[in-house]
């Protein structure tokens, strides 16, 4: 937030992503792969929603500095949730699939929580682009770049929709 804090200052809209790779709680880590690293086999150890609370306090904190930095200004925060478009191909072959999906789905109520406990609407992207009961495949929805990750020209517009959507 440091090398951001300018431009922070200026923004009326701010939109937050946060990934949690560097918001481990040591007393109680996770310890899971499903779909983060492709070079990987899916399998979980611990993904309970309580080894996400440092994650949930670091984005608390960094909701906390945003309107700290905008003094009061009329600022619009929104968040997203995170989707997984390696969820469904790689999980279901490793047959970590049921165990994965409880992974990503505590992953994405600790971002929810900490929005919610300071009032900032979430884009329901996992819903959206995993489906409602989060079986869906992205990339079969023709979400993602070749790469098979990240969004391309329809799935940012899908998530740009979630966003007009919070208002």
């Amino acid at each position: 937030l440091d090398k951001l804090r300018d431009r922070i200052a200026e923004s009326e809209v701010i939109v937050i992503y946060g990934n949690p790779e560097d918001s481990i709680d040591p007393s109680n880590p996770w310890d899971w792969n499903c779909g983060q690293n492709d070079l990987e086999a899916c399998y979980v150890t611990n993904c309970s929603l309580d080894s996400f609370s440092q994650y949930i306090a670091d984005l608390k904190e960094i909701y906390s500095i945003i309107f700290e930095i905008r003094q009061g200004k009329p600022t619009i925060v929104r968040a997203m949730d995170a989707y997984n478009p390696r969820l469904v191909s790689n999980c279901q072959p490793d047959g970590a699939f049921d165990e994965c999906l409880s992974c990503w789905e505590n992953y994405n109520l600790a971002i929810h929580q900490a929005a919610d406990e300071m009032g900032i609407p979430v884009a329901p992207v996992f819903d959206t682009w995993n489906g409602p009961d989060h079986t869906e495949n992205p990339v079969e929805k023709g979400f993602t770049q070749e790469d098979n990750v990240h969004p391309n020209e329809l799935g940012a517009t899908v998530i740009a929709d979630l966003f007009r959507d919070l208002g």
